[in-house]
């Protein structure tokens, strides 16, 4: 093929280069606190890493209209009684 300045030589073509795949970024180290909650819950927490989340093991009704319940913490797996309307 001939170009406009009468050459006939090619360009020489660029090699063509795979992009590395993108490494994917770490994971999130674990948490050294327990999980929390927002704000406008101040409802039962652990009492001893006062963890927000727990496991109900077992109700029992009680005098009137309320329950006791035992209760497993998720985080620490301390177990503690809970008395509720």
């Amino acid at each position: 093929m001939t170009r406009r300045d009468g050459s006939t030589a090619k360009k020489p073509r660029k090699a063509r280069t795979k992009k590395a795949p993108a490494a994917a970024p770490p994971p999130p180290p674990p948490p050294e606190t327990p999980p929390d909650v927002p704000d406008e819950d101040d409802g039962l927490r652990c009492p001893e890493c006062n963890c927000a989340h727990s496991y109900v093991l077992e109700t029992r009704p009680i005098t009137g209209k309320r329950n006791r319940r035992r209760r497993e913490c998720r985080y620490c797996g301390r177990r503690f009684t809970t008395t509720e309307k």
